[in-house]
């Protein structure tokens, strides 16, 4: 099920979603979002409330003024609200003091005497500030549950749930519950009304109330905080917003006429037929597309687009720059070197040059270390470190902002790439940025489209303001801040935010602010600047934040921007304060106290918003100016929109200056307003154009970055520098009607070589170039006709229909905002040339373009496209988004994916490679696509799409590419066994719905004597040898064995898995020698392994191939001296039987270099001793021999069992799974240089050694891996953490967990997981140390998460801990003796949002745990003490033992398939007779 969820309130004409779970036993909903008039509205249809008197709906919910209003649900609450099981749930703000009883429900007596109420839910002074209780009739006793001293402010709404069922009454507050009790009996109720605001004896408090609903069930506790987190989830927007589609080649009941035949039903895709869409003497030849009705040789090879395909960034992303390293603590004379890549879930780029920093200490620690500081890249999500001394090039850290602090942690066997892996991937969907994969659980809502952000209804905020002006800001090349104003004319405005994140496809309202003005303005053209400063570090305690080398005062930063900790990027940032006071350049007052001490060094970033507008008087132009308000930051915009003054005689705080070029204003007639980048902190210039009369253009040149100094009432003069000579243009336009203009350096072509100032009349887009400007000197221009392309209609200079302009980066393009006009919503798209007769294109609602949605009343139809010919719409493009307002939402168009813009900016899809083996001849290609929105009679048809194809350069992405035909024609495409496509989208055509691609095929004929998913090579191929022969195209999705079908004359007669030999044998070409399976050696020694018959097996080991031994197969190694025991050694590997009673020869040896009766050596082997059959372990030579037990044959049953040999002082152990079985000495050295090594096989031709069954992970050592301590499960030590989950936050208080009781309690061995908002954790174990080293932990963590390791551990603090942040990733070293134990606890809570925990260590640069501590950690320690312990790590990682201790290793088989990869030649050789007995041949490979 899909979860809606809604950002802000939603819309009129929303509905309930059925099917949620939320609705069960929803009684009555009011989302009171009628915004105004004397009702609400019940979506649960029964319960309608009438408002009264001084109460009224506004559009921040039901205004209750404290004095009679009231709204009343029911006279009479009997038989619809006197239960014994109920919820009800509000969200309420208290305008005045809370001690001032607000009425949230009540449902109460008629005099106020007790009991008082039946149901009474309200907030009020209760014997302490700030209450909220719930008051109920407990069989004649006025009872109560109070929640104290709640967070109260009237900018904030609160939200609360009380339930009841049999006496329990909880109530949850924000989300927690907060208070629980018990009472026995049931309710009394009377038949009095049910209301909100008022008891029924007398009114409450002065409050507004969002949201009201009534359950006729208790809500659990996750419930009520899943409401308190997404209170609209269960909403269903209004069907007009919500589109649905039809899919192609639906037929409609219309379509086909009575008596018609269709013969056989051949459509280009899925048919679906609705119930009356054939007609009762329709007939067909067949009811349904069989096999008989398509030729055996025809393929349809299909791409779909759903969450199973993998999809890659087409564009690759690059190395890091501007890499600084900074030296903390104390210096030195040692140097050290840094490469550092980026990367993402694509793959990772070319390391960067090194980068070397000096004087830095020769050894690295918390103290002494360095900073390493880069920018970041656009889409990549972490960065790899690499370096450090003598040019190494080792993995240094794994980085997931723009810093890293080198504190000398251990290198990992990790080195930069040689190649940039980001970007094309041929075996995966390529899409641009602006490209998407939609997924759904739904079946029809899995398709490729371009990016399509749904409007964004301004008109459904809280406040309800409607859009006007609009700019737009780049957070970063995922979010993107849209900033729009309301249309007021008068002494204030309202500004909002918008967020919109492209890769969420997610766009919701954070807020808003009034900026007020002295008297009534225009409200004409702004700009939005954001500044984010990082210079220095920080420390800080309390309120205080004190700064090393910052220079805030000199950067001219405001007080109210927000300061955050704990990175340079804001991106990274959940930690922010706003600023109360700048005293110095290193000294910042908040305005709440820090969560925590932050300790020197702390990287931070200071972020200010500054809305700068371009004003006109309505009354006195020599008031006009420009409009600067400072100490803006994005928390600033709240939902409450809260009121940024006028300034007075100060500069640098919150507040709105104005800037003139006088005590009175010369410029009084503001055209545009145009904003320079900045420069540095004292300057950044800013432009108006003044409008001297209609012809004559001057220009006042200003700079934002001066001191205001002779501030009176908010104006300063300081600002003004000069203003040009007056310059006639050649055309009478000027003026304020003209509002919106930019100031840029294009990409490509004119103006690309400085700062131009755009702005337009009603014809012509004009130039002026920076440079030019000067004191009182005329300034150039040029300018560029705006002509439709020939044929659309085009305008008159009188219809003012143009009235601004704007550039994206991205397209290298100019929009247009209009207003007004026949024509008027028509934007227009353009690159700047004045040789140009004519536009590239334009988009909007000029009888092309609809914009679908119902009336709020349902009484009408759709609006069609002609109702929007006359709105303004404003435009601002960002990264090739184009925002345009239009009254009362925003549209977003996605022009960079449109046909004009795909190739420039690289926003399209290229699918994987479609393998088409054996191809004899293309058919056509084939879309399953949405094609049709909307009612059947009114809806409307989606753009248009184009397909092109390719079948060469697929792999290095340098093949070009062939445009399709509409009809799908590929008759004339020569054959290929692979295929690609690339899809390019229509974003700006008639009406404004992208193409939605389900699915993409290729029809192809193949070769009828094989249905193959390999390549049959012809050539190669030898029929009379009973060889057939197959390319491999790619890799193979699933590990060997294959599965052989053999078909004769179509029909099915043999199965055989590659594993076997029944019918044939399977072989592949490995290194230029064929066999059924190729093992290598992965041990630093690389022996060779020779294979006679060994297979990959089905049987597999933890996801991993095995290898299968039929009784016959074996694998030879040749003598080596490594196989010789003159000491200490280890022998692991994993054994199964092919079934307890049918392993091979009665005495199969597994493992055999000479043996019993042979020469000297060894062997694992079975024997019989004493009537019993047993594994057992055989070391000698003639005159001194030995035979260790490891376990009876029938212990190994059918399944996995780890068997492990070693000599350790003379003794030597044999185990099985982990567990001793025999402790024997024998101290004689084992040499044998005549024989080789076997594996699975002993004696040669002796069929009493062959063994048949599996084997895996074999690996032998020349040392034993044992410990001397281990925990006794047996005893009592459970495996993992004891992990205890907390209600509550435990905000760096060690004190909370003892002072509070758990809620659960598990044990844990995987530390992985997401936590839940406003929970806190503890674990507690044992690690025991697997071997000795220095050991690297890793903690990621949100929020606060700290761990402490030792005695640390028995009695935490937070000054002890050993590792730990309030958010991201922390790494620590200590340094740990194997067989040791040592306490280990983590405390780890989550505030708000979604927390998580990954924790885990490396051992001496070796592989991770990847969080699993099975067998490392337990709950108590019951400890053995034993020399001759194997270690258990892992449950026995050979992989871990390689990486650790290398040179100790001599052999490594891991039995992995490493065949599977294109270019792999396989064969199957028929055995003796079998093509005898065939007629017609196919072979099918799976």
């Amino acid at each position: 099920m899909e979860t809606i969820i809604y950002q802000y309130k939603p819309p009129v004409g929303s509905t309930l979603d059925y099917s949620h779970p939320l609705v069960s036993h929803l009684k009555l909903c009011y989302l009171i979002n009628e915004v105004n008039g004397k009702t609400l509205f019940d979506l649960c249809g029964k319960y309608n409330a009438n408002v009264f008197n001084g109460a009224y709906v506004e559009p921040r919910g039901l205004y209750l003024d404290g004095i009679n209003g009231y709204a009343e649900i029911i006279s009479n609450g009997i038989g619809h609200f006197d239960l014994q099981e109920f919820s009800i749930e509000v969200r309420f703000r208290n305008i005045t003091d809370p001690d001032n009883s607000v009425s949230l429900w009540s449902y109460s007596l008629a005099t106020y005497t007790q009991p008082y109420y039946s149901q009474s839910l309200h907030t009020g002074n209760n014997g302490s500030d700030n209450d909220v209780f719930f008051g109920f009739n407990n069989t004649g006793t006025f009872n109560y549950i109070p929640h104290y001293n709640f967070f109260w402010s009237s900018l904030n709404y609160n939200h609360v749930i009380v339930t009841y069922k049999s006496g329990q009454q909880r109530m949850y507050f924000n989300g927690r519950l907060v208070q629980s009790s018990t009472y026995t009996g049931n309710i009394t109720y009377y038949p009095t009304p049910v209301r909100i605001g008022k008891e029924t004896f007398t009114t409450t408090g002065q409050a507004f109330i969002s949201d009201v609903r009534f359950y006729t069930r208790a809500l659990t506790i996750d419930e009520a905080n899943s409401l308190f987190v997404n209170p609209y989830q269960f909403i269903k927007q209004p069907a007009g917003i919500s589109n649905f589609a039809l899919i192609r080649n639906q037929i409609r009941t219309s379509s086909i006429l009575s008596q018609e035949s269709m013969g056989y039903p051949v459509f280009p895709g899925n048919i679906t037929l609705g119930p009356r869409a054939i007609q009762s003497s329709e007939s067909f030849s067949s009811n349904t597309l069989q096999n008989k009705n398509i030729a055996k040789n025809n393929i349809i090879s299909t791409i779909t687009f759903d969450n199973k395909i993998e999809t890659s960034n087409i564009n690759q992303i690059s190395f890091p720059a501007n890499i600084i390293g900074t030296v903390f603590g104390t210096s030195g004379s040692t140097s050290y070197k840094y490469k550092i890549s980026s990367a993402n879930k694509d793959g990772e780029t070319l390391s960067s040059s090194f980068v070397t920093v000096n004087n830095a200490n020769s050894v690295l620690d918390s103290n002494n270390f360095i900073r390493l500081r880069w920018s970041r890249i656009e889409y990549a999500t972490h960065y790899f470190i690499y370096g450090r001394l003598n040019n190494e090039e080792k993995l240094i850290a794994k980085v997931y902002d723009i810093f890293y602090d080198d504190k000398g942690t251990p290198l990992l066997e990790q080195y930069p790439k040689s190649i940039n892996t980001t970007g094309y991937n041929p075996y995966k969907l390529n899409i641009g940025n602006l490209i998407k994969l939609y997924t759904s659980e739904a079946k029809n809502k899995n398709y490729l489209s371009a990016l399509q952000p749904e409007p964004i209804f301004n008109a459904y905020t809280v406040q309800g303001y409607g859009s006007y002006m609009i700019d737009t800001y780049k957070f970063s090349e995922n979010i993107t801040w849209v900033f729009y104003n309301d249309n007021r004319n008068s002494n204030t405005n309202a500004f909002s935010l918008f967020v919109h994140n492209r890769l969420l496809d997610e766009i919701y309202l954070k807020g808003g602010i009034f900026i007020s003005r002295p008297s009534n303005y225009f409200d004409d053209g702004f700009k939005v600047t954001v500044d984010f400063y990082t210079t220095g570090t920080i420390s800080g305690t309390g309120s205080t934040i004190t700064g090393s080398n910052t220079l805030w005062i000199n950067e001219k930063i405001s007080v109210g921007a927000r300061i955050g900790i704990g990175s340079f990027e804001p991106e990274f940032i959940t930690e922010w304060y706003e600023i109360s006071a700048i005293s110095s350049n290193s000294s910042i007052t908040i305005s709440q106290s820090l969560l925590r001490t932050i300790p020197v060094n702390t990287p931070y970033v200071i972020e200010e918003i500054r809305i700068i507008q371009f004003l006109n008087s309505t009354s006195n132009t020599t008031l006009n100016g420009i409009f600067i308000t400072k100490g803006l930051n994005y928390d600033a915009f709240d939902i409450q929109y809260f009121t940024v003054p006028m300034a007075t005689t100060i500069d640098g705080i919150r507040a709105t200056y104005i800037l003139r070029d006088g005590s009175s204003s010369t410029s009084t007639n503001i055209q545009s307003g145009f904003i320079a980048e900045k420069i540095d902190a004292n300057n950044q210039f800013v432009y108006l154009l003044h409008a001297v009369s209609s012809p004559v253009a001057q220009i006042f040149k200003f700079n934002l970055r001066s001191t205001l100094t002779s501030l009176s009432s908010g104006v300063s003069l300081s600002a003004y520098i000069f203003k040009t000579a007056q310059v006639t243009l050649p055309e009478s336009f000027l003026g304020r009607d003209f509002r919106t203009a930019c100031m840029v350096k294009v990409k490509n072509g004119i103006g690309n070589n400085e700062q131009c100032l755009y702005f337009n009349s009603g014809t012509y887009i004009y130039r002026i170039t920076e440079s030019s400007i000067g004191n009182n000197v005329p300034f150039y221009f040029d300018r560029q006709l705006l002509n439709y392309p020939q044929g659309e209609y085009n305008f008159s200079a009188s219809g003012y229909t143009i009235r601004g302009v704007d550039y994206d980066i991205l397209t290298d393009r100019f929009v247009t905002s209009t207003y007004g006009g026949s024509n008027g919503s028509k934007n227009r798209i353009f690159k700047y040339d004045p040789a140009a007769t004519e536009i590239e294109a334009s988009l909007g609602f000029a009888n092309e373009y609809g914009f679908y949605f119902d009336t709020a009343d349902f009484s009408s139809r759709p609006y069609s496209s002609a109702s929007f010919n006359t709105v303004n719409s404003w435009v601002s493009a960002k990264d090739g988004l184009y925002y345009r307002t239009q009254s009362s939402y925003i549209l977003i168009v996605n022009v960079a994916a449109d046909f004009l813009y795909a190739d420039l900016t690289n926003n399209y899809a290229i699918t994987p490679i479609i393998p088409c083996p054996n191809n004899t001849k293309f058919e056509k290609v084939t879309i399953d696509l949405v094609d049709y929105f909307g009612e059947l009679d009114s809806g409307t048809v989606n753009e248009p799409y184009r397909i092109y194809y390719r079948t060469s350069g697929i792999l290095d992405n340098s093949g070009n590419w062939i445009l399709i035909n509409q009809s799908g024609n590929l008759s004339s495409v020569n054959p290929s066994n692979n295929i690609q496509f690339k899809i390019i989208f229509r974003t700006l055509g008639g009406s404004g719905w992208y193409a939605q691609i389900h699915s993409i095929s290729v029809h192809y004929k193949k070769n009828e004597s094989l249905s193959s998913e390999f390549s049959f090579n012809t050539a190669k191929s030898i029929i009379a040898s009973n060889i057939a022969h197959f390319d491999q195209i790619c890799s193979i999705n699933k590990s060997l064995p294959l599965t052989v079908d053999i078909y004769n004359n179509d029909s099915l007669v043999l199965t055989q898995s590659t594993e076997l030999k029944t019918s044939g044998l399977f072989e592949s070409n490995f290194n230029n020698s064929w066999n059924v399976a190729h093992f290598i050696d992965k041990s630093l020694r690389k022996k060779t392994i020779i294979n006679v018959g060994v297979t990959y097996s089905s049987q597999s080991l933890n996801n991993s191939n095995s290898s299968y031994f039929d009784g016959s197969s074996y694998l030879r190694i040749n003598n080596h001296e490594d196989f010789s025991f003159t000491g200490e050694f280890q022998i692991d590997f994993y054994l199964k039987l092919f079934a307890v009673n049918d392993f091979g020869g009665s005495k199969f040896r597994i493992l055999s270099l000479g043996g019993e009766n042979r020469n000297s050596g060894w062997e694992i082997c079975k024997e019989t001793i004493s009537s019993v059959e047993k594994l057992v372990f055989y070391i000698g030579n003639s005159s001194s021999n030995l035979k260790i037990p490891i376990c009876d044959i029938s212990q190994l049953s059918n399944s996995w069992n780890r068997i492990t040999v070693l000599r350790k002082n003379d003794k030597i152990g044999t185990y099985i799974n982990g567990i001793r079985t025999s402790l024997e000495t024998y101290n004689l050295s084992i040499t044998n240089s005549l024989d080789y090594l076997y594996i699975g096989s002993g004696e040669l031709g002796n069929a009493n050694h062959s063994f048949k069954g599996y084997i895996n992970n074999l690996v032998i050592y020349k040392k034993p891996f044992t410990i001397s301590t281990s925990v006794n499960q047996a005893g009592g030590a459970s495996n993992g953490f004891v992990l205890r989950t907390y209600d509550g936050y435990w905000n760096s208080n060690v004190n909370f967990f003892g002072n509070n009781a758990y809620i659960s309690e598990v044990n844990s061995t995987y530390i992985a997981f997401g936590i839940s908002t406003v929970t806190s954790y503890s674990l507690f174990g044992y690690l025991l140390a697997p071997i000795s080293g220095v050991y690297n932990f890793s903690m990621n963590n949100d929020d606060n998460g700290y761990a402490w390791i030792g005695d640390n551990a028995l009695n935490p603090t937070m000054s002890n801990y050993f590792i730990g942040s309030t958010y991201g990733l922390t790494n620590a070293n200590i340094t740990l003796v194997a067989g040791n134990i040592y306490p280990i606890r983590i405390y780890i809570g989550n505030s708000s949002g979604g927390g998580y925990l990954y924790f885990d260590f490396t051992i001496s640069g070796s592989t991770k745990t990847q969080y699993d501590f099975t067998g490392l950690v337990y709950a108590t320690a019951n400890i053995v003490t034993d020399d001759y312990l194997v270690d258990t790590y892992k449950q026995f990682n050979p992989n871990f033992r390689i990486f650790s201790s290398a040179n100790e290793c001599s052999l490594y088989l891991d039995f992995q398939d490493i065949t599977n990869q294109p270019g792999i030649e396989r064969r199957f050789t028929f055995n003796s007779g079998i093509l005898n007995t065939l007629n017609k041949v196919k072979i099918s490979l799976k």
